[in-house]
């Protein structure tokens, strides 16, 4: 189950970087003065997180052979994966970040869209600071109701990103 889940996270996760590369070749002048390359920037960070979703596909294909250096590899694949989401969603925070300030230039206050741009940064930042401490108390504590409870935490911070 865990391994369709985390295909259908890396496909949805390319499905939104693709989006997001077609809306920054197709932005007017004036659009792409506001966004500037921030847009290329979400678009690259969501990839790069299609990617480490995409070793979590291999670190559950993995989960069913029962060799040791399998399974071991897996588990750093893994752990890695969770430590590297943290940049990139950070990394994608920034950029809806930047271009939100961007526009405050042209539309005032209202480039906020009444907090829900605000909470999309939020959400991108709790998610990847969320998964980066799963990650981390796994790998050197072995805490594991910290690790629970930092992956209801990231994604509670997705459902605010969007």
């Amino acid at each position: 189950m865990e391994l369709l889940a985390s295909l259908f996270m890396s496909i949805s996760m390319v499905a939104v970087a693709r989006a997001a590369f077609m809306v920054d070749r197709r932005l007017s002048p004036i659009a792409r003065d506001v966004a500037g390359c921030w847009v290329l920037v979400v678009a690259g960070a969501n990839f790069g997180m299609a990617l480490t979703a995409l070793c979590t596909v291999l670190v559950f294909s993995t989960l069913a052979d029962r060799d040791y250096e399998n399974i071991c590899f897996a588990t750093y694949v893994f752990r890695w994966s969770m430590l590297v989401t943290l940049p990139l969603q950070s990394l994608g925070g920034v950029a809806i970040w930047r271009v939100r300030a961007r526009a405050e230039r042209y539309a005032g206050s209202r480039a906020r869209i009444e907090g829900w741009v605000d909470r999309m940064i939020v959400g991108s930042f709790l998610a990847g600071t969320s998964i980066w401490w799963a990650g981390y108390l796994d790998c050197v504590h072995e805490a594991f109701v910290g690790v629970a409870i930092f992956f209801v935490s990231a994604a509670l911070g997705q459902l605010m990103s969007g």
